[in-house]
């Protein structure tokens, strides 16, 4: 809500700063001037700035990429390749979904279905449809598809006639389920995962269900996963996990999930976006903008030739005062408690 304080200008948050004028301010409190600037400049300082907001993965989490994930399980297999960018998982949770059996099922059964092995195909344009004569209020919605990368839209009627958009779900890989959150979900009777695009699309099982429980799954280290007896055991819920940290981060999930309608709740940390465009914004909270920049300045004079050194040290320490002062402030600020548990030391 905008205040009135006079002769100012009644917004928040409209300030925009683009990577172009981050990297013309970098370069004249550097001590050089815009027009100095030659092409392969601009290119060298834009790998600086990735340089920077890549770094701040290693200096501790990162409240804004913090982002939610739900996986739907594979039958035995135990290694799940987590999002491209992720760089850890901060929670991890069995979720526990109940699909109600509905009484119309319009592509003949693969609402029902315990098992993946049919495929159901739904045209351009069309739907599959489903009826729960009491109502249902759903928390997650998802499909399992031969197919990848598809997108299903989400939509309930109460009448059958005037239908509403909840939203989109999209899967990521072959033979591998996409997944929704519902949030706020009404208690309606009819549903439907709508094809809007101009082809069909082929799945093996569609899923609307609600959550009875989230289970909170173990973190294993490298040794004690090493360590296991019998990595493939098989079970009906996952108890732990191991988060192996390679170019392409893998969860290994153990005891390994015995079917395809088992469900896993993340919260990953995920690394900034690229710089991109020299017209696009870096995607920082403007909170951090003042760091950001001080520090590209700061690597801008370490860069160029002929910079004082004495710039080079100013510029670098006023970097590193404003980033700790930006990092010190990230946080959710709830309060903090500690449970000392002294057991095994009392038994």
């Amino acid at each position: 809500m905008a205040s009135d304080y006079g002769n100012t200008s009644n917004t928040t948050a409209q300030t925009t700063v683009t990577v172009d004028q981050m990297i013309r301010f970098a370069y004249k409190e550097a001590g050089k001037l815009a027009e100095e600037m030659t092409p392969e400049y601009v290119q060298d300082i834009r790998l600086a700035l990735w340089y920077i907001l890549i770094n701040l993965s290693n200096r501790g989490v990162n409240l804004w990429l913090l982002e939610y994930l739900m996986i739907g399980s594979a039958a035995q297999l135990r290694e799940y390749i987590m999002p491209r960018g992720t760089v850890d998982v901060r929670i991890a949770n069995y979720r526990l979904l109940t699909r109600p059996s509905t009484t119309t099922d319009n592509i003949f059964g693969a609402f029902n279905t315990t098992s993946v092995d049919i495929n159901y195909t739904i045209a351009a344009g069309a739907s599959a449809r489903a009826y729960y004569e009491d109502g249902y209020r759903f928390l997650s919605a998802g499909f399992n598809s031969e197919q990848r990368d598809i997108t299903l839209q989400v939509e309930y009627s109460f009448d059958d006639i005037t239908w509403n958009l909840l939203g989109t779900v999209t899967n990521s890989d072959t033979n591998s389920w996409g997944y929704k959150q519902i949030d706020g979900s009404p208690q309606a009777k009819y549903w439907r995962f709508r094809n809007a695009s101009a082809a069909g699309i082929t799945v093996r099982a569609l899923s609307l269900a609600s959550v009875q429980q989230d289970i909170p799954i173990a973190r294993l280290n490298r040794d004690s996963y090493f360590n296991l007896p019998n990595k493939d055991f098989l079970s009906n819920r996952s108890l732990q996990f191991w988060f192996d940290r390679q170019v392409t981060p893998i969860v290994n999930m153990w005891p390994v999930p015995q079917d395809y309608f088992q469900a896993f709740q993340f919260i990953i940390e995920m690394q900034p976006q690229d710089v991109g465009r020299l017209t696009n914004e870096i995607a920082v909270p403007d909170r951090w903008l003042p760091a950001m920049q001080k520090q590209l300045s700061a690597a801008v004079a370490k860069l160029l030739p002929g910079i004082d050194e004495n710039r080079i040290m100013r510029l670098s320490a006023e970097a590193k005062e404003l980033t700790v002062t930006a990092e010190e402030e990230d946080r959710d600020k709830s309060p903090i408690y500690f449970a000392p548990n002294i057991s095994y030391y009392t038994k």
